[in-house]
């Protein structure tokens, strides 16, 4: 189960960063980098393309931060991803705070996504 909510949220995150949104009469959600919570768009900021809760948008600028992992995955080979938002996850619960960042580039007509694993230093 927690697989399928990272993969939607490994989505989720994709689609925010690929597409501008539009602002509309209803209302939209999303979900911050560092505590993946949900909250309303207007609650959220974004930051180098991330959205982010207030209280953690404020952690972001704050801290230093430091790469702890990378992996490279495409459609077809995600597990490596799924791991990555699992340990993401897991140190949230441990009280170490963290964010994915998603880099998507086309290598030989597939897409290809690369994230990247920060904790504070």
């Amino acid at each position: 189960m927690i697989a399928l909510y990272i993969s939607i949220l490994a989505i989720l995150v994709g689609f925010f960063v690929i597409t501008k949104h539009k602002k509309s009469n209803q209302s939209t959600q999303s979900i911050c980098s560092i505590c993946d919570q949900v909250f309303n768009e207007d609650d959220i900021l974004s930051i180098d393309n991330m959205p982010f809760c207030g209280p953690h948008a404020k952690v972001y600028f704050e801290t230093e931060w430091t790469l702890v992992q990378e992996v490279v995955c495409t459609p077809d080979m995600a597990e490596e991803s799924v791991k990555l938002y699992e340990k993401k996850l897991s140190d949230y619960q441990k009280g170490i705070l963290g964010f994915i960042k998603s880099d998507y580039e086309v290598v030989n007509d597939q897409i290809q996504t690369k994230l990247s694993y920060y904790i504070q230093k």
